[in-house]
């Protein structure tokens, strides 16, 4: 009787465990590709910031 709750305990469990495994995965994924789009954003941050700076210098040099 004891051996069939096992059993029976760990049949349940090993779905439940699969289930966890793939949304650990797809957390890992959504991480991996939240830090990627970071660095993509940082990157275009400084374009901007140096197209802004490129822009004042330029008006700079057409003030009376």
């Amino acid at each position: 009787m004891v051996v069939e709750r096992i059993a029976a305990a760990v049949s349940q469990q090993g779905p439940a465990a699969t289930h966890i495994a793939e949304v650990v995965g797809h957390l890992r994924t959504m991480n991996a590709q939240t830090a990627r789009a970071a660095g993509e954003t940082a990157q275009v941050t400084e374009s901007m910031s140096q197209r802004a700076t490129d822009l004042q210098r330029l008006a700079d040099r057409f003030r009376i």
